[in-house]
């Protein structure tokens, strides 16, 4: 009777193993056919700061990679014919089908087997780093980070009246954070000018965790790691897409992004 089960098992876990390797050789095929069809000559445009650049550069093989401070900028060059791929993360990907400005363009998913990012926060202690770790944990746990993204990445931008508001009573000093300020949904200026978005949705949370009270400036995306490591600001309000390189170099927070790449093309 044992000698069934284990042979069972053992069958079934072969089985197992064969269907992964199906489904990744279909992926692998998928990709090596949308890459040919687009050309590995191709010019791919990507957002600065972000690590799609290695992925365009690494699995495209492209023959140029181009940075846009700003979606928009990136979707108007790539409908110029100025670039031929945009390659974006799959939330900036979803807030450009919902918004149902571009109705010519088609988005392919790069499989999760070949590239998925993660992203995480930057602090400027460890200190610090351990308790946003701590606060992320239980909004984990208690699906209460599942519920934000759902908010704002899943629908389209919210008008004013709905924008979360939130009090703070400031016991424990002031958490100086910095971001861009023109990613939306992640982070965008609302109607009275303030910051709003999934970023300050998230870090008003953590700074009523701390009882402390948020205090935002707003800079070039590609100055945030240096204002973080100098301790101009105690953190960044944005994600940081996570590289060896850069596990060496910053204190960084858990991973609480995890994107699927999109790359954007104009349809044939």
């Amino acid at each position: 009777m044992k000698t069934k089960i284990i042979v069972v098992i053992g069958v079934l876990f072969v089985l197992l193993v064969s269907l992964v390797i199906i489904s990744a050789r279909r992926n692998q095929d998928f990709f090596s056919t949308f890459c040919e069809s687009i050309g590995y000559n191709a010019i791919i445009g990507v957002q600065s700061g972000d690590i799609y650049d290695v992925l365009a550069r690494d699995l495209f093989d492209c023959k140029e990679v181009r940075e846009f401070l700003e979606t928009e900028s990136l979707i108007l060059s790539l409908l110029n014919g100025d670039i031929d791929i945009a390659l974006v993360g799959s939330g900036y990907a979803k807030q450009i089908q919902n918004s149902n400005i571009y109705t010519n363009l088609e988005y392919i998913d790069v499989p999760k087997d070949i590239f998925i990012r993660d992203a995480a926060r930057v602090f400027h202690t460890e200190e610090l780093r351990d308790k946003y770790n701590e606060w992320l944990k239980i909004n984990i746990s208690n699906g209460n980070l599942e519920k934000i993204n759902e908010r704002w990445r899943m629908k389209g931008l919210p008008e004013q009246k709905d924008i979360p508001t939130f009090h703070f009573n400031g016991n424990n000093g002031v958490l100086v954070v910095c971001d861009a300020g023109n990613y939306p949904p992640e982070i965008y200026l609302d109607a009275n000018n303030n910051p709003a978005g999934l970023n300050v949705e998230i870090i008003s949370l953590f700074a009523q965790f701390l009882g402390m009270v948020p205090e935002y400036f707003l800079i070039p995306y590609e100055d945030i790691i240096d204002a973080v490591k100098s301790g101009k600001a105690d953190m960044s309000s944005c994600t940081i897409a996570i590289t060896e390189e850069r596990q060496k170099e910053l204190i960084l927070g858990e991973p609480s992004i995890f994107t699927q790449a999109v790359a954007i093309v104009k349809k044939m």
